[in-house]
């Protein structure tokens, strides 16, 4: 038996593997748009993307043949992948964008990337994501149909205002007035949230190596708290963002 692990973010493999041994999980990652409309019923939103499959332990005959079998049978484009933690945190990169801060701000990702408090968040979230990622030798990796190295190349080199833009003009086209996952956790009072597997994720690896990361620790903290109905006021939320940007959060 095989388990592929297609949760986003960061430490599923690790939890599947401490049950299963690492020879039984494979790391996948998907980039196809889907909306889950009931128990046993998905809809594509949009065409384009694919799977990202790789291994966690070392490649046997047997896992070789079965990712072989799945590039065959899967009904999308299929890639496979040297470096699970590669594949994974280039696709943690893309699951950042818009999530946490609009559940945090209650907005769809057009509004969020309007809102010049957001727009900061934004950047400087992804920023921190893309230093710990450097930090942990990690190389961000194009995935079907989402080109992530681009993304976190352009992350690291472009100056603010070409960052505006480039969130502006490919995310909100790709995302759209659709409510990002985290956003349901918090107001469909789901009563958890997989903000530790996201920005969590990068809080926790940038205290391991010494990487500051005040914007994602500040999200983090505040999802937690609104997925548990400690909702903060707006304007409190607001501020606590204004403050995890200031300079001096960063020491």
């Amino acid at each position: 038996m095989r388990v592929l692990t297609f949760q986003n973010g960061i430490g599923s493999e690790e939890l599947a593997a401490a049950i299963l041994g690492e020879q039984r999980v494979i790391p996948a990652t998907l980039t196809v748009p889907l909306t889950a409309e009931g128990v046993a019923d998905v809809r594509v939103q949009r065409a384009g993307g694919g799977v990202g499959l790789a291994l966690l332990g070392h490649r046997d005959a047997r896992s070789a043949a079965l990712l072989d079998e799945f590039c065959t049978i899967a009904m999308w484009h299929t890639r496979l992948y040297a470096n699970w933690q590669a594949m994974k945190w280039s696709k943690l990169l893309l699951n950042l964008v818009g999530n946490a801060a609009g559940a945090v701000l209650e907005c769809d990702v057009p509004t969020l990337l309007r809102d010049p408090l957001g727009l900061a968040v934004e950047i400087r979230a992804l920023r921190e994501a893309e230093q710990v990622m450097r930090a942990l030798g990690i190389r961000a990796v194009n995935l079907p149909g989402a080109p992530a190295a681009w993304f976190a190349f352009a992350l690291r080199w472009a100056p603010d205002v070409a960052a505006r833009y480039l969130l502006r003009r490919f995310f909100t086209r790709a995302r759209g007035a659709k409510q990002p996952s985290l956003h349901y956790d918090v107001w469909h009072k789901r009563g958890r949230s997989e903000i530790k597997f996201l920005n969590g994720a990068v809080v926790v690896a940038g205290r391991q190596i010494g990487v500051s990361t005040p914007v994602n620790a500040v999200l983090s903290e505040l999802l937690e708290r609104m997925a548990l109905g400690e909702m903060l006021p707006l304007e409190a939320r607001r501020k606590r963002l204004e403050e995890a940007l200031a300079p001096t959060s960063l020491h």
